[in-house]
């Protein structure tokens, strides 16, 4: 794997955002997500113990290879238009007493307010 992928998106408060990572082997070929967790970190700064941290959504679907990632209204909602936020997706398993931990994508949201009857 090629690590981490770099996604910069605007992201309109209140509504919900969607996507989906499909990280592949150096040869091309779907990555075995079996044993892994993940986890979808937003934060206010760039720090392993940052000031404000939210957890997006985040499902693997072993058999598909694929990481499902979203950001709900409920947590988009914390989210104040006009401050940057960084957020990492990654994945990790402990092997024999090793601990494997892979960020798959990283990147800035930048909230953006809408004619939204949500917020």
């Amino acid at each position: 794997m090629s690590l981490p992928a770099n996604y910069d998106f605007d992201y309109y408060i209140g509504d919900t955002k969607e996507f989906v990572v499909a990280p592949m082997s150096s040869g091309n070929q779907t990555y075995d997500l079996t044993g892994f967790t993940g986890a979808f970190v937003i934060s206010n700064e760039k720090s392993p113990n940052p000031e404000w941290s939210v957890d997006g959504v985040i499902e693997l679907n072993a058999m598909e290879g694929t990481v499902y990632c979203a950001i709900f209204p409920s947590v988009g909602l914390q989210l104040n238009q006009g401050t940057p936020y960084f957020y990492d997706v990654e994945i990790r398993k402990t092997v024999s007493g090793k601990e494997y931990v892979y960020t798959l994508l990283r990147g800035t949201i930048t909230p953006v307010m809408g004619v939204n009857k949500s917020v």
